[in-house]
């Protein structure tokens, strides 16, 4: 029987915010996913739910996601890559 994994994404997002966002811990993390649009998702989901759920706007706002792929432009690389590159 194939399992179903339609709900990945929302519970790696349910798992980074509430052990790391949610506890206000620095650092970096990784998560991988089956698509690009399954990143996108889970990026735009992770910072509704910070919106939703912090009072302090400036954690979300320092919260920064971006998906990886092959595909990506050379722009999103970079931020990728560069571990202050986005806070300019």
């Amino acid at each position: 029987k194939k399992k179903n994994r339609s709900n990945y994404i929302n519970k790696s997002v349910e798992i980074i915010f509430n052990n790391i966002i949610n506890k206000n811990k620095e650092g970096d993390i990784i998560v991988f996913g089956a698509t690009e649009k399954d990143i996108k998702k889970g990026c735009k989901l992770l910072k509704e739910t910070c919106n939703d759920k912090i009072k302090n706007k400036k954690i979300c706002d320092e919260t920064y996601c971006v998906e990886v792929s092959s595909k990506m432009n050379k722009d999103n690389k970079e931020l990728a890559i560069d571990k202050d590159k986005y806070k300019n």
